[in-house]
């Protein structure tokens, strides 16, 4: 049987055993990230869907890809 995890915090319930510093709520003035820095990381991901959504269009529609010089 394994033996049990020291936690970095005491408490007198077991549930306090699963709770992590890192997980709990922060403040909006807590954030290391920014509304703006959001916005961006979400139209980033945006293009990158659009991209494989194209990719994938174009090798089911028949679109060869280029071979280089060494056919």
């Amino acid at each position: 049987m394994n033996a049990p995890v020291p936690s970095s915090r005491t408490g007198d319930t077991p549930a306090d055993n699963l709770l992590e510093e890192s997980i709990l709520p922060t403040w909006i003035t807590q954030r290391p990230i920014s509304l703006w820095g959001f916005v961006g990381i979400w139209i980033g991901l945006a293009v990158v869907i659009a991209t494989f959504q194209y990719g994938a269009n174009g090798i089911t529609g028949g679109v060869s890809l280029p071979l280089g010089p060494c056919r």
